[in-house]
């Protein structure tokens, strides 16, 4: 029917879930009358990972969510899927400064992945695994990708994969 459509496809089996980015499109004729066809989606691998993002700062609010765009802001070259307090871990400390601690879940962007992964081993995409050998191979590199990239100290932030 005419009208305005958003199309993406995707796919999930036990090795993971591929996914296209989201096509809009336009139809301005009915069936039989010259509609469009959609020749091609480029599917990629949907890979998330999550973080622990902490630093102390001052000030005397622990649910104090100024600091969210600073984190945000470590992730550039990620999608930040979800972002969260974690309360449990966030404490006042003496002379009025807090500790402040961020679960942060990510979907990472397959280019720069992509050129980290050719670089270090010759594997120019990262596609999804077929067996379980495969499978466990590309989640060891997924691992060292995403410490090289946004662990350890960034800024004020210390940055550390969720275990």
């Amino acid at each position: 029917m005419p009208g305005s459509y958003t199309v993406q496809a995707f796919h999930h089996n036990n090795f993971g879930t591929i996914k296209s980015t989201r096509q809009e499109f336009d139809v301005i004729n009915s069936i039989g009358n010259g509609s469009i066809e959609i020749s091609s989606l480029t599917l990629a691998m949907e890979i998330k990972e999550t973080f622990i993002v902490n630093t102390v700062k001052v000030g005397i609010f622990i649910d104090d969510l100024t600091y969210i765009n600073e984190v945000i802001q470590i992730f550039q070259d990620a999608q930040v899927e979800e972002i969260s307090l974690v309360k449990e871990e966030c404490k006042l400390m003496n002379d009025n400064n807090k500790h402040i601690t961020f679960k942060v879940l990510i979907e990472m962007d397959p280019q720069p992945m992509n050129n980290y992964f050719n670089e270090s081993w010759g594997e120019g995409i990262v596609r999804r695994p077929t067996t379980t050998f495969a499978q466990n191979k590309l989640q060891r590199r997924l691992k060292l990708y995403a410490q090289d990239r946004w662990c350890g100290r960034k800024g004020d932030w210390n940055v550390k994969l969720k275990t």
